[in-house]
């Protein structure tokens, strides 16, 4: 890889027209996502395939959280919006029964800045791969990474903004709404029921999954720990007690796990 200056900076181009229309395909991302699979926490308003967690409110989370990380990491205006942009796009495709998508995600996302006509090729090229760079790596059925610390970058700064967006990917990780929004995950996983027929008994074993991930995962780069991990240590704490009460009965119902959520949140916030 190379650590040469960017190399779409090589090529004419207008600042402000790229921050400008990067941003009105990041709005018209979000709003194919609140109409395909609704708007997630705290609204919850739903779409034509309701999602709980691969929703509007997680796809604005994760390019609020790429555009805070990677103006840490001091990138450009133009990448900044690229990166708040691709975050917002990067789970805009979903194939009922097959999950998401991310390369699709990141070839509508090229697609959309090629029409704009203001991107140079290698900028249209960095924001898909910042898509792509979401993808989760798996080792069985824990997440071990995230393809943006194994794809091939042309220099450092398109690095630096595809690793931006995996960490907002996480970005919520480690908040007051993370414990909520990974049982919201757990009911997307087991077909969006509805809530009396969420499989309850099948919550304990999806809990020690997220034990295990909150105490293994690390950001891929530490601007991503140091920006957006606030509340570490007190959502580790706090999934650590939930597990313990689901193995021993003490929470019986998922209105009781949820309002747990809730109070947990209250608390925080």
């Amino acid at each position: 890889m190379s650590e040469r200056i960017s190399s779409w900076k090589n090529f004419e181009h207008d600042d402000n027209k790229i921050v400008r229309e990067a941003d009105k395909v990041g709005d018209q991302a979000l709003d194919i996502v609140d109409r395909r699979y609704g708007c997630g926490y705290p609204s919850w308003r739903p779409g034509s395939h309701e999602l709980s967690y691969h929703n509007g409110h997680h796809a604005r989370a994760v390019g609020d959280a790429a555009l805070k990380v990677c103006t840490r990491m001091g990138l450009s205006r133009p990448e900044l919006a690229v990166a708040k942009a691709a975050g917002y796009s990067h789970d805009l495709v979903q194939l009922k029964g097959r999950g998401r998508d991310e390369n699709e995600s990141a070839e509508w996302f090229e697609g959309q800045l090629e029409r704009a006509r203001v991107f140079p090729e290698p900028l249209r090229h960095i924001g898909g791969l910042a898509i792509k760079g979401t993808e989760p790596i798996f080792s069985g059925k824990r997440i071990v990474g995230q393809m943006a610390t194994r794809l091939d970058y042309p220099d450092k700064d398109a690095r630096l903004l595809g690793l931006g967006v995996a960490c907002g990917d996480f970005g919520e990780l480690y908040t007051p709404e993370g414990p909520l929004l990974s049982h919201q995950l757990f009911r997307e996983i087991k077909g969006m029921p509805r809530e009396q027929n969420i499989p309850f008994d099948e919550i304990t074993d999806f809990q020690r999954g997220q034990v295990q991930l909150l105490e293994t995962y690390k950001y891929p780069h530490p601007t991503g720990e140091s920006t957006l991990a606030t509340h570490r240590r007190q959502v580790t704490t706090f999934a650590k007690t939930i597990l313990r009460q689901l193995e021993s009965g003490t929470i019986e119902s998922w209105p009781e796990l949820i309002e747990r959520d809730m109070s947990f949140i209250r608390q925080l916030r």
